[in-house]
């Protein structure tokens, strides 16, 4: 991989995330790091585009894929996309949004990161866990700022027994504890 196209990109996601806070509050504080086996950037377009295993790390935030395009329009990264290449091997996210609780997961095979609007769209054989709950759809939008999330195309929602109990359904019921990040 050539370190000049790392090296540009790094910053360039630096100009970015500083447009807004987003995720866990340090994550942005925090170095990108971007590896690939394969890197091009398009100066004209603003697109840089890393191929091969490609992994995103920016404190507790985790993108993995095989295909990763950032795109920046004045100066700042508005928007980060990622899909499977050959290999099909499903996009992955993973990130502590707040350190007391469990990370947020998510795969699909289209990942849509809008840094501006700090949402996260996944299409195609999406599942997003947050906390106790799992969402599976065609399509997933998922705010992070505001931990919302929304899904269609044949929607799955899975609660554990210990959510429904803690909605009144049950109320001898004690949740489960819940697991801090540990990162």
């Amino acid at each position: 991989m050539n370190t000049r196209f790392a090296y540009t990109f790094s910053a360039l996601l630096a100009l970015g995330s500083s447009a807004g806070a987003y995720g866990w509050e340090e994550d942005r504080l925090q170095e990108i790091i971007i590896k690939g086996e394969s890197a091009e950037l398009d100066e004209r377009s603003g697109v840089i585009t890393y191929k091969g295993t490609v992994t995103l790390t920016q404190g507790s935030l985790t993108l993995s894929s095989e295909i990763l395009r950032a795109k920046r329009e004045d100066g700042q990264v508005v928007e980060i996309a990622a899909s499977q290449g050959e290999a099909n091997d499903a996009v992955s996210y993973a990130q502590c949004i707040r350190p007391d609780e469990p990370e947020v997961t998510a795969l699909a095979k289209q990942m849509i990161y809008d840094l501006r609007a700090q949402t996260l769209e996944l299409s195609g054989d999406a599942v997003l866990r947050q906390s106790d709950v799992e969402f599976r759809g065609n399509l997933i939008l998922y705010d992070i700022t505001r931990g919302k999330t929304e899904a269609s195309g044949e929607v799955e929602m899975r609660l554990p027994a210990n959510v429904i109990a803690t909605l009144g359904e049950n109320q001898g019921a004690s949740p489960a504890p819940r697991v801090p990040c540990r990162r």
